[in-house]
């Protein structure tokens, strides 16, 4: 079988994984509002949700004997524990093989910035004396927020946002999103430099600083 790893505060996890499909999941929200005296109702969107997917992973000590409870269930389960000081979950970093996967890029990379949403663990065999030592691990695992914060270089001062433009998201809606008015997509564009606002592509980054007032 294939291995795959996780890793999260610096501990890695390796198990068998071999799959016969893998499904990744997208999706986003949107409502529907009825406009007067028009058939077509608008689309209000109200935002994208993040990839997921779920992995089944087994472990197994049986050639060691040794506890798979010990060994790799805990450890997995604090990979769900959640930070006392950020309150959010740890991010993960998932490899598999030659085929990984990067949230929303076309090429092929490692599994990046995700969490793991919920484990199911089924313990399958045990030693004479009840040592667990083997076991089928059902994980989904879910895209972790992906805004970094840094400085303006000129004033060294002004926190900016960097949003990774996904799917087929416009500059106007991108703006309403950030600054609540759709009018701001030349600001974005101002910024960024583009030459042609109307046309972005999957996983480009754009800095969204504070509006000037």
């Amino acid at each position: 079988m294939d291995k795959l790893t996780i890793s999260a505060n610096g501990v890695t996890l390796t198990c068998q994984y071999n799959p016969t499909d893998l499904t990744i999941s997208k999706s986003t929200s949107y409502r529907l509002n009825r406009v007067p005296h028009k058939d077509t109702p608008k689309e209000n969107f109200s935002g994208g949700n993040p990839f997921s997917t779920s992995l089944a992973l087994l472990f197994d000590t049986t050639e060691a004997g040794s506890s798979v409870h010990t060994k790799y269930i805990e450890p997995l389960l604090n990979f769900m524990a959640i930070d006392s000081k950020t309150k959010k979950l740890p991010v993960c970093n998932i490899t598999w093989g030659q085929l990984n996967f990067q949230w929303g890029k076309d090429n092929l990379t490692p599994f990046s910035k995700c969490v793991i949403k919920s484990a199911n663990v089924t313990f399958t065999l045990f030693m004479p004396d009840g040592t667990p030592v083997r076991a089928k691990v059902d994980v989904t695992v879910e895209e972790a927020e992906d805004e970094v914060a840094f400085q303006n270089p000129t004033t060294r001062t002004e926190a900016r946002k960097v949003w990774q433009v996904r799917g087929n998201e416009t500059i106007d809606w991108i703006a309403y999103q950030e600054y609540g008015d759709s009018a701001h997509w030349r600001h974005i564009a101002q910024v960024n430099n583009l030459d042609d606002p109307r046309r972005l592509r999957a996983g480009q980054l754009l800095n969204l600083p504070p509006l000037t007032r």
